[in-house]
């Protein structure tokens, strides 16, 4: 956000403050009493628009600085204070028939002025606070990146639990039974949804839940891995190779997950799919007892939310070629993230 973005906007802050008060001007014509009450409303209101825009002039430099950011969300609340006591008493003039035809269009005077101060404070939010802040939020981009683009290193006990030979005796092992594999496996899905979850606003990714979840599942894995093996072996032989083939999608899934986090989200959604499907048929060899209408209910819910989000989209986005200009990219770009958190929303049904 530039300084003259910032000015630019509390100019139209500025502007919208006129407007309403030409309208309630036409109110202080009558000279009453509460017409005077009116006019030192108005008074106030041009004041704290005045001093709004000085006050963006000299804070918009720094407007990452917070003490730059309070000073300017301080004036633009006496301005919408200022805004509000002038409608308060512009009220009993306004319910006498001789002004009541300016009701609407003081009303919406009035709402155009508080849209004008919401972009305003919307934009300078958009600074993301302090330069500490943002260091911090770059380190753990840094370490999620590095944790991630790592995965073959990290991955490597799973790969070497996976290409181990099946061992059938057992005789002296103690085994985890299905019912913790089945939880153990279960917590892996969690772990895949927390991922995408954490990284679908490619505004504000939650870089640090994000890391901490695919360090657990580095963890994790070559556990389930190795006691799925051990409670399978002395199945038999087309049970046992459909369980291999899906322990080793859920791994090349897992691999593509690290590549997609670390990569800005590419297929984030393909690679959670892929374990979705790996880790659900091995959860329902260690727990048959789910419902597969529950199941099926879940994902038509989630495609049906998915698909009206994709509809109400197409209009957004010719809304937004319609209005063009920066309210044009900023309405194009919230459909962007809306469009994203469907996909997540529908990656995340499938995992879990």
């Amino acid at each position: 956000m530039t300084t003259n973005e910032i000015t630019d906007l509390a100019k139209d802050v500025g502007d919208k403050t006129s407007l309403l008060l030409m309208q309630a001007n036409k109110l202080a014509e009558s000279k009453s009493e509460q017409a005077f009450a009116v006019d030192e409303a108005g008074v106030r209101c041009a004041d704290a628009a005045r001093d709004l825009l000085l006050c963006a002039m000299l804070t918009s430099p720094t407007i990452h600085e917070p003490h730059c950011q309070s000073a300017l969300t301080a004036a633009a609340e006496t301005l919408s204070s200022s805004a509000q006591h002038l409608m308060t008493n512009s009220k009993p003039l306004l319910e006498q028939p001789t002004y009541q035809h300016l009701t609407d269009e003081l009303h919406a005077g009035n709402t155009d002025l508080n849209k004008a101060l919401d972009r305003l404070k919307q934009a300078y939010a958009s600074e993301n606070g302090s330069e500490s802040d943002k260091i911090l939020r770059q380190q753990q981009r840094l370490k999620f990146m590095t944790t991630t683009g790592n995965a073959n290193k990290y991955l490597g006990n799973a790969d070497k639990e996976l290409s181990k030979p099946l061992v059938t005796d057992h005789k002296g092992i103690s085994l985890a039974t299905e019912d913790d594999v089945a939880k153990r496996i279960a917590k892996l899905k969690g772990i895949i949804a927390a991922v995408v979850l954490a990284t679908t606003d490619r505004d504000k990714p939650d870089y640090a839940s994000a890391e901490l979840a695919v360090g657990t599942m580095y963890t994790l894995l070559p556990s389930v891995i190795r006691d799925v093996k051990a409670l399978t072996a002395n199945k038999d032989a087309e049970t046992r190779d459909k369980i291999m083939t899906d322990l080793k999608n859920l791994l090349d899934a897992a691999r593509e997950i690290c590549a997609s986090a670390s990569s800005d989200n590419e297929d984030l959604n393909g690679a959670g799919a892929k374990f979705a499907e790996a880790s659900n048929d091995l959860y329902n060899v260690f727990n048959p007892q789910v419902s597969p209408v529950i199941e099926d209910q879940i994902m038509d819910d989630a495609a049906a939310a998915c698909t009206l989000t994709s509809e109400m989209l197409a209009n957004v986005y010719q809304l937004a070629e319609e209005i063009g200009g920066e309210p044009g990219s900023m309405l194009d770009s919230k459909g962007a993230a809306t469009a994203d958190a469907a996909k997540a929303l529908l990656t995340i049904a499938q995992v879990t």
